[in-house]
Formats: structure tokens, sequence, C-alpha cells
């Protein structure tokens, strides 16, 4: 119609082409490009429309004859190309009739023009006009690579509307006359073939069928293909890659399989490897019909929907290696080796495999799983989880999933019964009910697990890593292992059994349940809330506290060797409120005790052990006491508790050489007796009335050191006579005591005697004879001990 259009304009403009008027020439242009415009828009509305659909259409075929590209580019262009070409038809039949209905108008616009241009015969063409000549001329050359493209167009997507039957030699031949150009092809309907016997065909006819089915690129119906397995030739589906219906595909499998969509697929074929890497969607799921042919591999590596059956809710392929892609496995699954599960979807069912099993799944629940090989649980997405379920495998387990039990329902088992095997959990960050791992022979990783909750956690593995615990408060059983370090446990009063570990380790820990370990073991907490929390107490061979809250009796701990104790820290003005009392009474030679470190705030420590070599310590005590035979070290380093009663110290019965109380505050007591290797002893130096016992009101100082082997030598007084005066005694050799003379007469220049006392009994053991048998000294009254003001003064300090 167009071309008709542009003709008759055309025409008319030759008539009168040299005529000339030049009164009517402006008028002649003004309606030549009224009528030019007119054309343009005609082009412009329409036809403009029309290039670009069937340009993309074009490039849309082109994509598809490209082998280069995905399956899913060729599905998604089919699809899109006959919806395009759909609504080209429609465009175009659209375009005819608006363009007829204006051609009406243009023919009278044309008529008029002649009109005028019979008044202007002698009128010469301008530069406008001749372009408006050029623009009629273009428009003729764009209709006419319009209707070429259509015509390529048709040429090259081939279409057959009607369904496509092939059961005997008659269909055969009549369907060949809908598929005589080279193709692609779309049916728009169904595709029925049955070629399982030569009955009813000439000869050759599976080529031809071949030939048929190799030139189809979609179907918008199913296709059903039936032949027999032994056919020498097999069906060429290579360009079928959409199918908008079911697939069911019988007997020889046809060779090149490029289907990616279809609704459904169902293969009763006579093949041992089934691979179908171009197949990605088939939503009504894929049913495999076994024949007499034993499959041992299918791969649909990338389908990312639908199950895969052998029958209802069954994939029954025990010598099969199955991948599955993003497909789902059925309910009930037995194969060699397994790989499928979407990321999005949730199983439950049962899976046996003598191989390794690899699951997708977002959500696994309500699950057994049995293999002979690694068991993988991939996915770790947000929302994933496994739930009660049971796993067994002959290889490792491992399970992404964040979550790992339900509140509802069973709990989840995760078991290693091959010889060897590890257990891997590494996202899960919670149980909620009950939680079983096992793995003998190997380890236990939980390394994100925060909280156990719901159920106990059993474990069981030579290592077992819980490191990220924090709140137990269900239960934790670990057995095998031999270490159990929980550095960031600090809640929970569930029980830790864990029978076989000798290492403990839980630093940030106050024990409110009890603690069930193996015999020897070293124990490192930060308190303990009673003495009844730790079961093995009578067997620990170590005892780390650091932070202790609440008094302890330690007396039956007869086989620990080591205790660190630090109590809870106090202010060095603390009173006696803010401490707690410390006692190990080992008084037979049961004891295994030999080294104590104590620091903190305490009230009453008592340290006696048969076999203790070592003590050290630190913070703030009240009354500290202490007797070893064996005993070689006694380092003080703490200072008494400022308020209350004055602090007391007791060292006695012990083999030290040497006793160093120099940095000792607020002390109302010193016992330092029968220690029989004592040779030299330093005194608190703080000589400040703030820093000691006060004595100007009721605090009293008691200083008892004897039978030791403090050192010095004595130099007797020499009496006055006729020809000499008196000389009092001295020291000729130091004694072993430092700095008792300062710190004693510091004392006694703030007594109030009338409500407190300073009193002291000191002997220099060396000296003692010396200082008895001086009976006519002035200063020494005649015993061994320096207990008075002038015999304390003869110290050198």
């Amino acid at each position: 119609m167009k071309k008709s259009l542009l003709t008759i304009l055309a025409l008319a403009l030759v008539a009168v082409g040299c005529q000339n008027y030049d009164d009517q020439f402006d008028s002649l242009n003004s309606d030549i490009a009224a009528l030019t415009t007119k054309v343009n828009g005609l082009d412009t509305s329409g036809i403009a429309g029309i290039t670009s659909a069937i340009g993309t259409i074009n490039q849309s075929l082109t994509d598809l004859q490209n082998a280069q590209l995905s399956e899913a580019d060729i599905t998604t262009a089919l699809a899109s190309t006959i919806a395009q070409v759909t609504q080209l038809v429609a465009d175009m039949a659209a375009l005819d009739q608006s363009v007829a209905s204006q051609i009406a108008g243009v023919e009278t616009s044309v008529a008029s023009l002649t009109s005028q241009l019979s008044d202007v015969q002698t009128n010469a063409l301008t530069t406008a006009d001749i372009a408006a000549l050029d623009e009629v001329a273009n428009l003729n050359q764009e209709i006419a690579d319009i209707q070429q493209d259509l015509t390529d167009l048709l040429a090259a997507n081939a279409s057959v509307n009607a369904n496509v039957v092939i059961t005997n030699q008659a269909q055969l031949d009549y369907s060949k006359t809908l598929f005589t150009g080279d193709g692609p092809y779309i049916v728009n309907g169904n595709v029925n073939i049955v070629a399982s016997a030569a009955t009813g065909y000439s000869a050759g006819y599976t080529a031809e069928i071949s030939a048929i089915t190799a030139k189809i690129a979609s179907v918008i119906g199913t296709v059903t293909i039936t032949t027999a397995a032994a056919d020498a030739t097999a069906l060429d589906i290579s360009n079928m890659a959409y199918i908008d219906g079911a697939l069911s595909i019988s007997g020889k499998m046809p060779s090149g399989f490029a289907v990616t969509t279809c609704a459904s697929l169902a293969l009763a074929v006579e093949e041992a490897d089934i691979s179908l890497p171009t197949l990605s969607s088939a939503a009504g799921g894929v049913a495999i019909t076994a024949g007499t042919t034993t499959i041992t591999n299918v791969a649909i590596t990338n389908l990312t929907n639908g199950a895969v059956t052998t029958a209802a809710n069954t994939l029954s392929l025990a010598n099969a290696d199955v991948n599955l892609g993003s497909g789902d496995p059925a309910a009930t699954t037995t194969v060699k080796s397994l790989n499928a599960g979407g990321a999005t979807s949730t199983y439950e069912g049962s899976i046996t495999a003598s191989g390794a099993v690899t699951l997708g799944s977002k959500v696994v629940t309500n699950t057994v799983i049995d293999a002979g090989g690694a068991v993988t649980l991939s996915n770790s997405a947000a929302g994933s989880g496994l739930y009660s379920s049971t796993i067994n495998s002959g290889g490792d387990i491992t399970a992404s999933g964040l979550g790992l039990g339900y509140t509802q329902g069973a709990g989840v088992s995760l078991v290693c019964d091959g010889a060897s095997g590890a257990v891997s959990v590494p996202n899960a960050t919670a149980t909620a009910k009950a939680f079983t791992a096992t793995a003998s022979g190997s380890s236990v990783s939980l390394p994100s697990l925060h909280t156990i909750a719901g159920g106990i956690a059993t474990l069981t593995g030579a290592t077992v890593d819980v490191s990220a615990v924090a709140t137990n408060t269900t239960g934790l059983t670990v057995s095998t292992a031999t270490a159990l370090n929980l550095p960031a446990l600090v809640n929970g009063t569930g029980k830790v059994t864990a029978t076989a570990v000798t290492d403990f380790d839980a630093p940030l820990y106050t024990s409110n349940g009890t603690i069930d370990l193996g015999a020897g073991a070293d124990v490192v907490l930060k308190a303990m809330t009673a003495i009844g929390n730790l079961s093995d107490l009578t067997t620990i061979s170590g005892l780390t506290l650091s932070e202790q809250d609440a008094s302890l009796d330690l007396s039956t701990a007869v086989k620990l060797v080591t205790l660190n104790y630090t109590a809870k820290a106090i202010a060095a003005g603390g009173n006696a409120a803010e401490a707690t009392d410390l006692t190990v009474a080992h008084l037979t030679s049961a004891s295994s005790l030999t080294t104590v470190n104590i620091t903190g705030g305490m009230d009453n420590v008592v340290l006696k052990a048969p076999l203790m070599t070592s003590i050290t310590t630190g913070g703030f005590i009240r009354t500290f006491t202490t007797t070893g035979t064996a005993l070689t070290s006694v380092v003080i380093g703490h200072q008494g508790l400022n308020g209350g009663a004055p602090s007391e110290l007791s060292v006695t019965g012990t083999l030290i050489q040497s006793l160093d109380l120099s940095g000792l505050k607020w002390i109302g007591g010193i016992t330092v007796t029968g220690n029989a290797s004592l040779t030299a002893i330093t005194m608190p130096t703080a000589t400040a009335a703030a820093d000691n016992a006060n004595v100007a009101t009721t605090g009293r100082v008691t200083v008892t050191i004897n039978n030791n082997a403090l050192t010095g030598a004595w130099t007797r007084s020499v009496t006055a006579t006729g020809s000499n005066v008196y000389v009092e005694g001295f020291w000729s050799t130091a004694p072993g005591i430092t700095g008792a003379k300062t710190w004693i007469t510091a004392l006694l220049g703030n007594v109030v005697i009338a409500t407190s006392s300073v009193t002291y009994a000191i002997e220099v053991d060396a000296a003692d004879a010396d200082l008895a048998a001086n009976s006519d000294s002035t200063a020494v009254d005649g015993t061994a001990a320096i207990d008075t003001a002038a015999e304390l003064a003869l110290l050198p300090n």
C-alpha cells in the first residue's frame, strides 16, 4: 500500500515538474512539505517499529543458530522469538489497516497538489523540492528493505502450526512436507514419534525421521519419542532446546541431547551412562525407568529444580554415581554416590549410598543418611540448617548449615562409623536439641558453636573443638579426647562430663554445675562456687583458679601437685568481708602437693602439706599459716588487710633458708619458729603508722622468732673494775635478722600502753648461749631472747 502511495506521489511530481508559477510556489512547497511529513509520519509510527522488530527477530535467530551459545540462552531466545513473531504479525496487520485509511487522505492531497502544480507549470524545482523528492525515494527503499527482511524472517523461522505425528510411513511422508526448509523449526503442537519397529515403514525410515527431528528447535507442546533400543541409528535432537510440555523418551537414547527446558522428563532407555548436561529445568521431575542395562552414571549437573526418581518418591540406582546438580533427590534414594540438592530447597527423606553423598539443600530435616563414604551438607546460606536427622558415614561428615536442631522433634546425630572420619560443623552457633557427633578415630569440630541448649551435646573424638562455647545450659559430654579447651565458656549449669580428659581449660568459667573429668586432670577455671562442683577433686593433679570468690577447703585434694590460686581482687584498704578462706591441710604422706602460688584478696590461708616445696604469695591476706617439712622456698609477696583484726603470718617447721617479710603491712603477728635451716630474716620496712597495726588504739603486735638457725655472734660485756670501765656487750657479727629494731621501734613510738601492746621475742640462734650467759650485762637480761627495748637497741638495725 505504501508503495502505491509513493508511486502516485512520484507521478504527480513528474507530471508538473517543469512548470513555474512564482505566485503559487510557496503554497506548493507548503503542501509538499505537509505530504512529506505525513509519509514520514507513517514511516516513524509504523515502519520504524516493524524494522526494529525484524532486527530483533533476526538477531534472535542468528543467536539460535550459533552453536556456541548456552542452552539457557537458546531457550530464552526461542521463547522470546515466538512472542516477537506473534506481535509482528499483529503489528503488520494494524499497519496495513492504518496505511489504507491514510492513503485516501493522501490521494486527496495528491489530487489537490496536482491541481496546484498545473497552475505552476513553468515553475522550476528549488533545493527544498529536490530534497522532498529524495525523501520519497528513500522511503521507497526502506519499504523494499522491510519486505526483504520479512521474507528472510519467514524463511529463517520456519514453523509448523500442527501436531507432528509419525507412527507409519504415510505419516512420515506427510511430515517431511512440513519440514522442507533447513530449519530450525518451531512446532506449535505436540510431537509424537513411534518407531520402535520397522512394521509400517519403508527402508531407511529411522534416518528420515532423524532428519526431521534434527530440524526442530522448539515445541509448544509435548514430545514423545519411542524407538527400539537396538536401533543402529539414534534420532538426532541436537537442535531441540525448548519443550513447553512433557518429554518422554523410550528405547534408544537420541543423539545430541540439547534440551534445556521441559515440563518433565521420562526416560526408559537402555543406557549405562545417562548424561543430560544441558537440562536445567524440569519442574515436574525426571523419571528414569531402568531396563536390562545396569545404570552406572546419571549426570544432570545443571538441573535447578524437580526431583529425579525411578518410582514414586523413590530413586533406586544402587550402582550409579548420581549428580543431580541443584535437583532434589527422591524421598527415598539408594545410589552408589550422590550429588544433589537445591540452594533454596528443603530435603526430608532417606539416602543410602555405598559411596559419598553431597547434599546442597538449604534445610535437611527428618532425614536419615547412611553412606559408605563422606557426607557433605554444603549449604551455609542464611536460614540453612540440619534438624531432626541421623547421618552415618564411613568417611568424614561436614554439615555447613547455620542451624543445628529444632526445639521440636528429635535431635541430630552424626556418626563416623568407619575406621576413621572427622565430623565438622563449621558454622552452627547453637544447639536446640540433643546433639551427638562421633568420630572416635579423628576429630569433632564445632568452632562456631556458642550455646548448648535443648539437650546434651555428646561429642566423641580424639580431639574436640568447641572453643567458642560460651553457654552450656543442658550439658556437654566429651569422650575419647584427653584435652578439652573451653576458653569462651562463661555461663550455664549444664554438667560437663569428660571422663577421659586430663587437661581441662575453662579460664572464664565459674562452675555452676558438676565437672566430671579423668583421674589426674589438670583443671583451669575462673572460680568454683562449691567444692562439690569438681567431682574428681580427690584425683586432680593441678588446679588453677583465676578469680575465686568463695571459700575453699582443698584438704581432700590429696593428688593435687600444683595449686595456682587467685582470689577475687580487693583494694588495698579492703576489709575482711570482701575476702575468702583457703585451706589446704594435708596431714598425711598421701599428699602430693609440691607447689602453691596464691594471690588476690583472702581472709585466712592455711597451707600444710608434707611434700610441699615452694610457696609464693601476693595480694592481701589477713592470716597466712604454713608448715611443711619439705618446704624450701617461701616467697612472701602479699600484704595484710587494712581493716578489722590485725593480720598475721606464721611460718613453722620448714626447710627454708631465708625469709623476706619486707613488703608486709598491717601485720599484728609474726611467728617464725622451728625452721631448722633458716639463717636470715628481713623484717617489714614500712614504719609509718598508717601502714601498720593501729597500736594507738586496740591494735596489738606480737613477734615470735625462735628455734631457727639465725646467724650472728655476740661479744659479752666487760664488767667494770678498779682498772677499767664497764663495756656493754655487742654484736661482733651482724645477726641474721635485719630491720627488726627499726620496725619495732617505730611501733613502740606509737603504742598506747593502756589499750594496746607491742611484744616481741627474737632469738638469734647462733648467739643464744652467749646472750644467756651474759647475765652481768646491764642491757641483756640473761635470756636467749631479745625481748626488751634495751636488747632491741643493741641490734644493728
